[in-house]
């Protein structure tokens, strides 16, 4: 369950069950061994970060004495897991979801800094890089340096576009320290250097 790995816990079930069948031990016995093993699951369950599914589950242990065969409690048991193994990947997701958007958000608002970098992002969202880098392209299309030089050169359009300032300072503005290493990016992203672009839109407004 901690892995998300529902066959294994499934293919786990299929084995208690049968060394209770091999035990030849009563139901009553059979039973209550099972109803530990469902209490250990559902303390699990909680230390993962219990999501709202989930607390209908332990509404569901009381069934597990209306069954009198060890072959109903597997599959009972069986859907057990399954259910609480979906409530456990809908609320993973649902917080992948929240993190990457606050991933943006900050992205977003903090793009000017020149030291912003993914180490201290995925600080800010509790995840690794190893796994936001693999979520935030999974949503977003763009690894973090993408998304971030994007917003930087949009920024840049704008600022050359509506304003006078000078290229050294809207470098300075979107976060890049080194005017050179700006206008080469802005180059790789428009087409053309920042001076061809304003010159560009300037031609268009004259025009």
């Amino acid at each position: 369950v901690r892995m998300n790995s529902c066959q294994e816990a499934q293919q786990l079930v299929t084995c208690r069950v049968n060394d209770l069948r091999a035990s030849h031990a009563p139901m009553e016995a059979c039973v209550l061994e099972i109803h530990k093993v469902v209490l250990s699951l559902l303390n699990t369950v909680q230390e993962l970060g219990s999501p709202p599914q989930t607390t209908a589950l332990y509404n569901q242990i009381n069934e597990l004495y209306r069954y009198k065969t060890l072959d109903d409690i597997e599959a009972w048991f069986k859907q057990l897991v399954q259910s609480i193994m979906t409530a456990i990947t809908e609320n993973r997701a649902q917080f992948t979801n929240m993190q990457i958007m606050r991933a943006v958000e900050y992205i977003d608002t903090n793009y000017a800094n020149e030291k912003i970098s993914l180490q201290e992002l995925c600080r800010h969202v509790l995840m690794s890089t190893s796994y936001f880098s693999l979520v935030f392209k999974q949503h977003t299309g763009e690894t973090f340096v993408e998304y971030l030089t994007r917003v930087r050169m949009e920024k840049a359009r704008e600022l050359l576009q509506f304003t006078s300032l000078k290229f050294y300072e809207i470098a300075d503005r979107i976060g890049y320290g080194d005017p050179n290493y700006f206008s080469i990016l802005f180059k790789k992203h428009a087409g053309v250097s920042p001076r061809e672009y304003r010159d560009r839109l300037a031609k268009e407004r004259a025009g």
